[in-house]
């Protein structure tokens, strides 16, 4: 028991950091959201379909928030979703920034998942980078996380659909 705390209690402190690391390690976005997308293949055999049209840099935290919230994207497809498909759009316009995360897995009930803290987590970076976050799924038909992030600081109304 005493072994297995310990072995908990390291793999929570290796989590954490990795969360406070930058996660980019001084590669563009769309290098390391091709490098997601190769690992991602690698645990499950699926080659994510990628578009990435970003016309304009944008900041550091807006760059952190969309890998972490493509890479929690990924990883729940990989633990959740039975998906054979995926497909990963990252679409700059002169107003916002829409992020897509799409599979073709059997996808959930939003107001049944209580528990987990990944969809939390996306929520709050999105949140914090003046965001707005839609999960649309429901059993058998999928799941869809879409994000859209004004480009103009200080304009949230530009994110009404």
């Amino acid at each position: 028991m005493k072994q297995l705390n310990t072995r908990t209690l390291q793999e929570v402190r290796q989590s954490v950091a990795a969360l406070r690391s930058d996660p980019l390690h001084k590669q563009s976005l769309s290098e390391a959201i091709a490098e997601l997308s190769a690992e991602f293949q690698r645990s499950t055999g699926i080659v994510p379909t990628s578009k990435i049209q970003l016309q304009k840099s944008l900041d550091h935290e807006q760059n952190i928030a969309i890998y972490r919230i493509v890479q929690e994207s990924l990883t729940n497809i990989c633990k959740y979703a039975a998906a054979t498909e995926v497909n990963i759009e990252i679409v700059q316009s002169p107003i916002h920034l829409q992020v897509i995360v799409e599979d073709n897995g059997k996808g959930f009930d939003v107001s049944q998942n209580t528990t987990g803290f990944g969809l939390q987590g996306m929520q709050e970076r999105v949140l914090a980078v003046m965001g707005r976050l839609e999960i649309i799924t429901a059993p058998g038909r999928g799941c869809r996380v879409e994000v859209v992030l004004p480009t103009e600081v200080n304009r949230p109304d530009l994110l009404e659909p």
